[in-house]
């Protein structure tokens, strides 16, 4: 029995503008009041949720990953920040492989100026749909190009919870084998996140669910990319957006419609989530 609902951001909840249909707004607040726990899980973090998602009833918000969790009143329910020789390996592959990238705190986030941009509020959505638009090679003569500047590490106060770096998924595994003790992940096809290792969105959502009492069977799930994979091959009821990444189409539960034609509301009445309860007719 469903009784949790967690959102991905970019490429589900929000659309191509980074606006939250009015359609997904009704529907959310439908569900509240049927007594469902609302989620958002997603690879930003918590100073970077769009106004119109802070403003909707949200009970828990999963960020950078699984790595920091908060609740309704940005309260921090859980976080495991990178440890410092997860940080120095990170430091001393992007100084060798000449790789810009972002290191972000719940507090600060510094990195290239490219990069701050790339994750501001007013890019970060395009980044999910730039892919259709722009031609393999073109992005990877971008790729190169990043080879010709050295690499902009920062220094930065307090814990740092992720690292993304703009990195083609070929270099995945290479650096995989530079960091052993972290977790690499994506959330789009031109930057990689890195997390500490055997955290993830799903052992994100697994903290919140079982603090009430709740398990992986008692979630619905909506992703588009690839650092949602895990939960929707989980016990969870997991439905891919129709522009979403085809390996997560083939493992979900569900297809719903793209994410700027109301695939939300779609998926949510196909279940029954939308109609009166009866325990409360």
């Amino acid at each position: 029995m469903i009784q949790a609902i967690f959102f991905d951001i970019d490429g589900t909840l929000v659309t191509r503008k980074n606006h939250v249909l009015a359609s997904t707004q009704k529907a959310i607040q439908i569900l509240k009041e049927n007594g469902y726990k609302i989620g958002i899980a997603t690879s930003r973090g918590p100073n970077q949720l769009p106004k119109e998602v802070s403003e909707l009833p949200i009970d828990f918000y999963v960020c950078f990953n699984g790595q920091y969790i908060i609740d309704q009143c940005y309260h921090r329910l859980y976080c495991h920040p990178l440890e410092e020789k997860i940080l120095h390996k990170v430091k001393q592959y992007q100084k060798a492989q000449h790789i810009q990238g972002i290191w972000q705190g719940v507090e600060e986030e510094k990195g290239s100026l490219f990069m701050r941009f790339a994750q501001s509020s007013v890019f970060l959505p395009l980044v999910h749909q730039m892919k259709r638009y722009i031609p393999n090679v073109v992005l990877q003569g971008c790729y190169q190009l990043r080879r010709g500047a050295p690499a902009s590490v920062p220094k930065i106060q307090g814990k740092i919870y992720q690292i993304t770096l703009l990195q083609p998924q070929s270099e995945d595994e290479s650096l995989q084998k530079e960091v052993k003790e972290a977790t690499i992940t994506r959330s789009n096809p031109f930057t990689v996140e890195i997390i500490q290792k055997g955290h993830s969105k799903k052992r994100g959502i697994e903290e919140v669910l079982q603090a009430h009492q709740m398990g992986l069977e008692h979630l619905l799930f909506f992703g588009d990319s690839y650092n949602d994979l895990e939960v929707m091959k989980s016990k969870a009821i997991g439905v891919a957006m129709g522009n979403g990444i085809p390996e997560l189409k083939e493992v979900c539960d569900y297809v719903t419609k793209h994410h700027d034609e109301h695939g939300i509301y779609h998926a949510l009445e196909h279940f029954g989530l939308l109609e009166k309860r009866r325990d409360e007719e």
